[in-house]
């Protein structure tokens, strides 16, 4: 490439570079208590195979649908319900289940039950603080 071609190259890279041809600009809305986050801490995050963003806090797991949200905590009286409201980790399996890392045990909700998700498994004894894909916990 001769140096006028690559002056040319340069130049265009650049005028469209600064123009937003060549890169899309992203946007980044803050997402908090006042928007309807259970709590400011977010502990960890995953986008579900449809498309719903699962946010671990200190205080519950939420699932946002880029609009609202809906918040899934600890009930005393409710076996079905979060072990505990600190949410370590996330993941999601190729079963589409979404296993669920708290400060007590692990949980897993799965996507296949009728109506919303319903507590699958509860591992108590547990303190999980990360999944790898090979399911296998750190703690």
């Amino acid at each position: 490439m001769g140096a006028g071609m690559r002056f040319i190259f340069v130049v265009l890279f650049l005028v469209g570079s600064s123009s937003g041809i060549f890169f899309k600009e992203k946007t980044f809305n803050r997402i908090d208590m006042s928007a309807g986050l259970s709590h400011n801490s977010a502990l960890c995050l995953r986008e579900d195979h449809e498309g719903f963003l699962w946010i671990g806090t200190r205080d519950g797991l939420n699932k946002f649908d880029g609009e609202k949200f809906e918040i899934f905590k600890h009930q005393f009286f409710d076996s079905t319900s979060l072990i505990n409201n600190h949410i370590n980790c996330l993941f999601e399996t190729k079963e589409k289940e979404l296993w669920i890392g708290t400060a007590n045990g692990l949980c897993v909700y799965s996507s296949q039950t009728n109506g919303p998700w319903k507590m699958a498994t509860r591992l108590t004894q547990l303190k999980t603080t990360a999944l790898t894909i090979k399911k296998r916990l750190w703690d």
